[in-house]
């Protein structure tokens, strides 16, 4: 039902619906997305990075979810968070050079003294080292 509320632009709708179905499963990951998906239609990209920033970190993996927090971010104007939401759809596609590159990105963007900086060049230290234990598992 919500796909055709989006799809006819009924927006709030679809958000009742889904917050609705949120309310029976709490955390469900397709309800979550589909949500944020919803907010980010409907131009609420503050609710949609408030619902995508606790799901990206407890699933790290999900490319989607990634994917949706680098819209969100872009359509809110934080650069830098963009960039490191981005670096990390990147990274879990392989994509750990353009990864690094997102993450450069996202430290000019927070600033040379910012605790995100710090952060985003912890983060790139580990792609790194990710890289480097894949290229060496690849040699046997």
């Amino acid at each position: 039902m919500t796909d055709l509320d989006l799809a006819q632009r009924h927006y709030s709708v679809a958000i009742q619906r889904l917050q609705q179905a949120l309310n029976t499963h709490p955390n469900h990951p397709v309800l979550l997305l589909n949500l944020a998906s919803a907010y980010l239609k409907q131009g609420n990209s503050r609710a949609a990075v408030s619902l995508l920033q606790p799901y990206c970190q407890r699933d790290p993996q999900s490319s989607v979810g990634w994917r949706l927090l680098t819209q969100a971010y872009a359509a809110r104007g934080l650069v830098a968070e963009e960039q490191a939401a981005q670096a990390e759809w990147l990274a879990l596609h392989g994509a750990f050079e353009p990864a690094r590159q997102a993450l450069q990105r996202a430290c000019r963007a927070a600033g040379e003294q910012s605790l995100k900086t710090l952060r985003y060049q912890a983060r790139m230290a580990q792609l790194q080292q990710l890289q480097r234990t894949l290229l060496e598992a690849k040699k046997f």
